[in-house]
């Protein structure tokens, strides 16, 4: 779902718009690392963990409930490996458990601000025809 989809974006986590309330609740060991763990609170009242390492200031780890057709799930996610791209840093990988499931990510390499030519997001042409899309035939 767009929930899913949003709370599963680290990018997002400093965002707190969407949140009735946030306050550091104090410091917890992870992996013997110091974290401040911050609970937030939405607009609905669910209630949603971030942890940030005290020493680098980097969210490592998010725990929260989503509401999905299948009913509430928690999805933890745990963020590593940061490297910097121009002058913002980004988690080279995104491991995300969910319903029992683990999920890693790693990403290559993140560009942020280029230019995408417009040929990028054109629809195969079979698609265009399948889905009846104007112009495709």
């Amino acid at each position: 779902t767009e929930q899913l989809a949003a709370q599963a974006d680290p990018a997002g986590a400093a965002d707190l718009s969407d949140f009735a309330s946030a306050e550091i609740t104090g410091i917890k060991p992870i992996d013997g690392v110091d974290h401040y763990e911050m609970k937030l609170v939405d607009k609905e009242g669910k209630e949603a963990l971030r942890y940030f390492n005290v020493e680098t200031g980097l969210l490592t780890q998010m725990t929260q409930t989503s509401v999905t057709p299948m009913g509430e799930i928690q999805m933890t996610l745990y963020m590593s490996d940061y490297e910097k791209s121009g002058e913002l840093l980004s988690p080279k990988t995104v491991k995300m458990d969910v319903m029992g499931q683990q999920i890693e990510m790693v990403t290559d390499t993140v560009e942020y601000n280029v230019d995408i030519p417009d040929e990028h997001f054109a629809l195969p042409e079979e698609v265009k025809k399948r889905y009846h899309v104007p112009g495709g035939g």
